[in-house]
């Protein structure tokens, strides 16, 4: 995203007990750094929106998403968007489809096309779902269909013009390097589609001067080295040259952001840490690691244009493994241990303004998976998880705040393992908002042991701290319109709360990380 940077740079002094597997005595310095204007776009969601629900329309998921504080989502949704026929809001026809996503290919989709085409034309249409943003207070992600109509888009986006709706973001359809039955399996794959999104951009910019395209790529070792599952697929030529194409010179005046979709946290991927102590460090520290891989390696290869991560989750929650880690990764599905991990991305974003321009958490209603951040259950009553729980929490808390800035510790304890090329990673990571009355510093306690962090010339804070070994339901109900209680204090988790001050004789003030933790501290200035 282009973001106008605001300089602020504030030291705090913490001293550090030992905080983790490899222990530090020594002082260590927290830098409050650089601030950048808030973005609303870290806590963007996706959900598929096109069905029979309706759900757009439906006033219960309108008040989830407020209570949410969802800024913005995507139309018509992920897969969805290369088989939507927007003129007649409904799919296009079955054998359209299945000539591209073969019927035993895992191909979910088809079940919503029967139903869908039994609601009235143009109830899910693209107006429908500007009315629905403009209700809610988010923006739209637009995801025209360049695989199946492409020749009918830009009349969309006329259509839109036309009705004064305002078009911020689009992404050039989604996941499009899996359609090689339309773009072809040669080295040429990425060109064709690259060369549908050349036809669009131009006349797109026309219409929005200030529009932000994104174009989809290839995720390859942005995240992490080739493993043995990629490996597999270096034989296939549209995944091994289609970066070339999508992020070849020709694309500069046309592409704003790189598209990806991080699911790394799938099967196998903790085997490496033979302990839980180390593969719960590797959980929490893996999306931070790894979307932070992917920014040096963008900015050594593109010169850096910033990500949308316009899906994320915990993959291995879908298709589950065996192995001793694959369990426990499964054992975290709707426990705080998912939040923190969901929580990462979060911090990331707010650290990494350069980096990151779109989080889309995927999804808002998939409870089943584990996925999910709520169910609407009416316009006052949801059932909450504890991943909206704090979701909900933060996206709130950003809402309230200008600015946003990395924290960066110097110093202390790390973690003991590492994560891809990373040798040593800090057991301590977080972020800061900032706002004229006060700041708010997040910060996640990844390691086992707890830290005691004292920060000069702080004289008083209200803490609130989430346990990641906290037992608790998998979803709690909720009332949105409670006179007293946030939606987030009505969560599954119960947060310790509680408000710390300088001592008699005028010390700064100590805030205790317990291990495994996640801690909100609001200071006033």
């Amino acid at each position: 995203m282009r973001h106008r940077q605001a300089s602020l740079l504030l030291v705090l002094l913490v001293l550090l007990v030992p905080a983790c597997v490899h222990r530090s005595s020594s002082e260590t310095r927290v830098l409050v750094g650089e601030g950048a204007p808030m973005n609303p776009g870290v806590f963007a969601a996706n959900n598929t929106v096109c069905t029979v629900e309706n759900l757009p329309a439906n006033e219960a998921f309108r008040s989830l998403v407020r209570g949410l504080g969802i800024t913005s989502m995507r139309y018509p949704g992920g897969s969805t968007a290369s088989f939507w026929d927007w003129e007649t809001a409904r799919y296009v026809p079955v054998p359209e489809i299945t000539r591209i996503w073969a019927a035993d290919g895992g191909n979910w989709m088809l079940q919503l096309v029967g139903p869908v085409a039994k609601l009235p034309q143009g109830l899910l249409g693209p107006a429908h779902f500007a009315d629905f943003t403009a209700a809610t207070g988010m923006a739209a992600q637009w995801v025209p269909n360049l695989t199946t109509r492409a020749d009918t888009q830009l009349a969309m986006f006329r259509m839109l013009k036309d009705r004064g709706v305002d078009v911020k973001y689009v992404e050039m359809d989604n996941e499009t390097y899996f359609w090689s039955n339309e773009f072809g399996i040669d080295a040429e794959s990425g060109r064709r589609y690259s060369d549908r999104v050349v036809a669009l951009a131009p006349r797109l910019r026309a219409l929005y001067p200030d529009v932000e395209i994104g174009i989809v790529v290839r995720e390859d070792d942005y995240f992490v080295a080739h493993d043995s599952k990629e490996q597999e697929k270096s034989g296939d030529a549209r995944f091994e040259h289609w970066n070339e194409h999508v992020l070849a010179d020709r694309m500069d005046e046309h592409v704003d952001a790189i598209i990806l979709h991080h699911y790394v946290m799938q099967q196998s991927r903790l085997d490496p840490y033979e302990t839980d102590e180390a593969r719960g460090a590797a959980f929490l520290a893996f999306p931070q690691v790894t979307l932070e891989r992917a920014a040096r390696l963008i900015e050594e290869r593109y010169g850096g244009l910033p990500m949308w991560i316009t899906e994320y989750n915990v993959i291995g929650y879908y298709r589950p493994g065996e192995s001793v880690s694959d369990r426990w990764m499964d054992a975290t599905k709707d426990t705080p241990w998912s939040a923190f991990y969901q929580a990462s991305y979060w911090l990331t974003g707010l650290s990494r303004p350069d980096a990151v321009g779109i989080l889309n958490h995927h999804s808002i209603s998939n409870m089943d998976l584990g996925w999910g951040l709520g169910r609407h259950i009416s316009e006052t009553e949801a059932d909450l998880s504890c991943v909206g729980q704090l979701f909900a929490h933060l996206a709130h808390l950003a809402k309230e705040h200008e600015t946003m800035h990395p924290l960066v510790f110097e110093g202390g304890g790390d973690l003991g393992i590492s994560i891809e090329d990373v040798e040593r990673v800090s057991a301590l990571y977080g972020a800061a908002m900032g706002r004229g009355d006060g700041r708010t510093l997040v910060i996640m306690n990844r390691g086992v042991d707890p830290v005691s962090v004292r920060v000069e010339g702080l004289k008083a804070a209200t803490v609130t701290t989430y346990f990641a070994e906290e037992a608790i339901e998998p979803t709690a109900r909720v009332r949105l319109d409670h006179p007293e209680l946030s939606v987030w204090e009505q969560g599954p988790m119960t947060p310790e709360r509680k408000t710390v001050a300088s001592g008699w004789l005028g010390s700064s003030a100590v805030v205790e990380l317990p291990g495994w933790s996640l801690s909100i501290v609001e200071m006033d200035d």
